[in-house]
């Protein structure tokens, strides 16, 4: 009688533990689960609030944001050490053919957004507004002293571009005039220290991703931002393309997590979230009107 009660508890055990082992060998759920993301660090604010909000809708889901330059997340996404990100391009066409060779099956991409690249400047620099040419020359080199831009500005140091090294933000820069910055440019590793930088620095102009500054309360009021101003009166949109498009990627080989989270970046909610960040969401918000009175004719 004990041998068998002893065979039956040892019987339990072996059940109990297989059943444990498989449940952590189990992958990823739509809405539960561990997902580690890979994340462009220019767009933190508002993946912040993305991953705050669709943890409390799904709390059995554990989502751990990486941050890093863009570089450095696609990187990662080749060598399979994440399976999910967040970046400002969608993946080149031998990126792709990589993922599907390498790992048999094709990554999933789509649109998130359009966000805004800004410029901003030391409070004591006088300079209010600047254009998309004037940025495109700062970076060629055909602009590099404060006077160009302001006849009336008291800045003798030349102009100094401050951007994040390997982001998407000096990527595209970079593709906009084949080459980089002809003048004086630092490249530093996060966002949060261009802006200081910037505070600190009154010949410093930083090119940021704008998520950071039109968000509701901001927090940056050392420094200042630029308004862009039309190169021509006739264009309606100032920035002129100043703007970078905002995409989720994952190759996970089953639908888990992190095709659960980009599902929500697509929902009413998660581009509602975008909307208030101060970027352009890939989808429009709809919106339901009430009528509480109307005027018979």
């Amino acid at each position: 009688m004990k041998i068998n009660l002893l065979i039956l508890f040892v019987a339990f055990m072996a059940i109990m533990g297989c059943s444990k082992e498989d449940q952590a060998n189990k992958p990823s759920l739509p809405t539960r689960g561990k997902l580690l993301i890979g994340i462009d660090e220019s767009l933190r604010p508002v993946t912040d609030a993305e991953i705050e909000t669709f943890s409390v809708i799904y709390p059995d889901a554990k989502i751990t944001p990486l941050y890093l330059p863009e570089k450095q997340i696609v990187e990662k996404l080749l060598a399979n050490e994440i399976q999910t990100g967040i970046i400002c391009r969608d993946l080149y066409e031998d990126e792709t053919k990589f993922i599907n060779n390498k790992y048999q099956h094709l990554p999933a991409t789509f649109k998130v957004a359009d966000d805004a690249i800004v410029a901003v400047v030391n409070n004591a620099n006088l300079l209010n507004t600047i254009s998309y040419d004037d940025i495109k020359k700062i970076l060629s080199g055909k602009i590099t002293d404060w006077e160009q831009l302001d006849p009336a500005s008291k800045i003798k140091s030349p102009i100094m571009v401050v951007i994040t090294g390997s982001s998407s933000i000096n990527r595209y820069f970079s593709s906009l005039n084949g080459a980089t910055p002809s003048i004086s440019a630092y490249a530093l590793d996060t966002t949060t220290e261009v802006i200081d930088y910037v505070k600190n620095n009154v010949s410093a102009i930083g090119l940021l991703g704008g998520s950071w500054f039109y968000q509701k309360g901001n927090k940056y009021l050392e420094v200042k931002l630029l308004t862009y101003a039309k190169d021509n009166p006739e264009t309606e949109d100032p920035n002129q393309g100043l703007r970078r498009e905002v995409y989720a990627v994952t190759h996970e080989p089953f639908t888990g997590l992190g095709s659960g989270f980009m599902s929500f970046l697509a929902s009413q909610k998660g581009q509602l979230i975008i909307e208030k960040a101060g970027m352009t969401p890939y989808k429009p918000i709809s919106r339901e009107i009430t009528i509480i009175h109307y005027i018979e004719d």
